[in-house]
C-alpha cells in the first residue's frame, strides 16, 4: 500500500495537511516543474522511503518561499528523521517491547539490527529547531515527534560508537571494551560533541515526556525514562537535564552524563551516582 509513511504520522496524529480546497487538483498539477507539483513529488517519495530524493526536492528545487512554509518545513523534519532511521510505528512497538529498565541500555535494544544515520537526525534536530526551539513554541504534533527524535538521537549516537558488531548493525547489548569516560573519536569511545548530541537527545526526551508518555501505555520504557528523570534530575539538579542545544552543555553537565552512561542506575557499567566525591569508576572526571 503506497501511503505507508503519512498512515504511520496519522495513526500519532502527525498528519500533512493536503490540498483537498483546491478546485481543480489535475490543474494545479498539470504543470511538473511547479512548487506544487515538486512538493507533492517529494512526499511521493516519502511513501516509497526514498528519503534522499525527498530531501534534494525539499531542500534545493522548491523556492524559497515556497520552502519556508511550516507544512514543508515540517515535512523535511519528517524525511531527514526517516534517513536517521525514524519508524514511528516500529519504533514505539519497540518502546513497549523493552525488558530493560535503564534508558541508555534499552536505546540499543530499540535500535538493534538497524542501519542508523547519525548526520540525518543532526539534520532533523535543525529543521525542529526552525519550527520553534521549546515546546511552547511547537505544537503538540511537533512535540510528539521531537520526543521521538530525542530518543533516536540519543541512541543512534550511542548505537553508532557502542553497537557496532553485526556488520555495524549492532545486536542490542553493549560491546566489549566500551567507555563513556575517555573523550575520543575513535570506536567504543565518545568524543565531547558526541556527548553533547546525546544530551541534546535526552533533553527532548525529558522536555516532551509528557506527550511521550501518553504514547507508552505499556511495557517499560515509559516508566524508565520517568526515573530517569528523577535519577538524573537528583545527580544534576533540576532543569540540567532538558538541555536541548548542544552549545549550552557545560563540560560538567557532560562529565557527568559521560558517568550516567557508565553506570549501574541509567548505564551499561557499575558507577554509583551517589557517590560524587569519591566515585566508584571514571576518576578523572570528578565534579566538585
Amino acid at each position: 500500500m503506497k501511503r505507508v509513511f503519512w498512515v504511520l504520522f496519522l495513526i500519532l496524529n502527525l498528519a500533512v495537511t493536503s490540498s483537498c480546497d483546491s478546485n481543480n487538483v489535475l490543474t494545479e498539477y498539470a504543470q511538473t516543474d511547479t512548487d506544487e507539483a515538486l512538493y507533492l513529488d517529494a512526499r511521493n517519495y516519502i511513501d516509497d522511503f526514498e528519503w534522499d530524493k525527498a530531501i534534494d526536492i525539499l531542500t534545493t528545487q522548491l523556492s524559497a518561499e515556497y520552502r519556508a512554509q511550516t507544512e514543508v518545513q515540517e515535512t523535511l523534519m519528517y524525511a531527514y528523521g526517516g534517513k536517521c532511521g525514524i519508524s514511528l510505528f516500529d519504533l514505539i512497538g519497540n518502546l513497549k517491547n523493552v525488558t530493560s529498565t535503564k534508558m541508555f541500555e534499552f536505546s540499543l535494544q530499540i535500535f538493534a539490527g538497524k542501519v542508523v544515520n547519525t548526520a540525518s537526525c543532526d539534520n532533523a534536530f535543525n529543521t525542529l529547531m526552525g519550527l520553534g526551539s521549546s515546546s511552547v513554541n511547537r505544537t503538540a504534533d511537533q512535540n510528539l515527534f521531537a520526543a521521538i527524535l530525542g530518543l533516536t538521537k540519543m541512541s543512534t549516537h550511542l548505537h553508532a560508537k557502542f553497537d557496532t558488531d553485526n556488520g555495524g548493525m549492532g545486536n542490542g547489548v553493549v560491546d566489549v571494551g566500551w567507555n563513556s569516560c575517555t573523550a575520543s573519536n575513535s570506536t567504543l569511545r565518545l568524543s565531547d560533541s558526541e556527548v553533547n548530541k546525546i544530551i541534546s537527545g535526552v533533553g527532548l526526551i525529558f522536555e516532551n515526556i509528557a506527550v511521550l508518555g501518553a504514547q507508552l501505555t505499556s511495557g517499560t520504557a515509559g516508566g524508565s525514562l520517568t526515573s530517569a528523570l528523577s535519577t538524573c534530575e537528583s545527580v544534576l539538579g533540576t532543569g540540567n537535564c532538558s538541555i536541548v542545544q548542544e552549545s549550552a552543555v557545560t563540560p560538567e553537565i557532560r562529565r557527568l552524563f559521560r558517568r550516567m552512561i557508565s553506570s549501574s542506575m541509567m548505564g551499561f557499567g557499575t558507577c554509583d551516582l551517589t557517590d560524587m566525591i569519591t566515585p566508584s569508576c571514571c576518576p578523572g572526571l570528578s565534579v566538585p
